[in-house]
């Protein structure tokens, strides 16, 4: 249950990020013309993915690493077909650049789930050895 808070609590950090640290980002970006490759426009694909998986595993929907890579495949590809449809279904714009914001999002959400695994089965084992 304490790790459920600790990702909930991840979730709400970035989901700030994503939404005012962007937007002062891309309004810094644009409005001094820097050319940053389009990250000021992949920002919120970039940081929406680990805020949408550590909500879900905050709240209990993905409870054990596998499910976790699983949910983090399942949540790109969602992403990326969501992408492609714009294009087929010539509704909105299918950009290349959101989806390899996807995957760099996916690969951050994997990076801080790693870490906070070890994290956490470092604290399960120091408890451990100093109750024995």
């Amino acid at each position: 249950m304490k790790l459920n808070r600790v990702y909930l609590g991840v979730a709400v950090l970035c989901f700030f990020v994503t939404s005012f640290a962007g937007d002062a980002y891309r309004a810094w970006a644009w409005g001094n013309g820097v050319n940053d490759l389009g990250l000021a426009d992949a920002w919120t694909n970039i940081w929406g993915m680990p805020t949408a998986l550590f909500l879900w595993s905050g709240i209990g929907w993905v409870r054990s690493r596998s499910s976790r890579r699983r949910a983090v495949l399942g949540a790109l590809l969602g992403f990326i077909i969501y992408e492609l449809l714009q294009l087929l279904l010539q509704r909105g714009t299918c950009d290349f650049r959101d989806m390899v914001g996807s995957a760099v999002g996916a690969l951050i959400a994997l990076v801080m789930f790693s870490a906070l695994d070890r994290v956490g089965s470092r604290t399960v084992n120091s408890s451990h050895s100093s109750t024995v």
